[in-house]
C-alpha cells in the first residue's frame, strides 16, 4: 500500500513511464531513510557526544554498502 498509492496516482495522471515507475520506490523510501538518519544523529549525540556522532554519521553516510544496499533491502518490509 505504501508504494501502491504513488504508483496509482502516477497511473491516473497518465505519467507512468518506465523511468517514473523505476524512480517512485526511491522517493517512497526517502522519508524512511531521512527518519533513520535523524534517529542515528539524535541517539549518537545523546550517547557518545556531538563530535563522535558527526564522525559516525559521516561513516554511515559515505559507506556505499549502507547507502546502496541496506536501504533497498531492509526497507522492503514497508512494501
Amino acid at each position: 500500500m505504501y508504494l501502491a498509492m504513488p504508483m496509482q496516482l502516477v497511473k491516473n495522471l497518465g505519467l507512468d513511464s518506465n523511468f517514473v515507475i523505476r524512480f517512485i520506490p526511491y522517493i517512497s523510501h526517502l522519508p524512511v531513510v531521512l527518519l533513520n538518519d535523524w534517529f542515528l544523529w539524535k541517539v549518537g549525540k545523546r550517547v557518545v557526544g556531538r563530535d563522535a556522532a558527526r564522525l559516525g554519521f559521516l561513516f554511515h553516510f559515505f559507506n556505499r554498502f549502507e547507502t546502496m544496499h541496506v536501504i533497498r533491502t531492509l526497507t522492503n518490509s514497508i512494501e
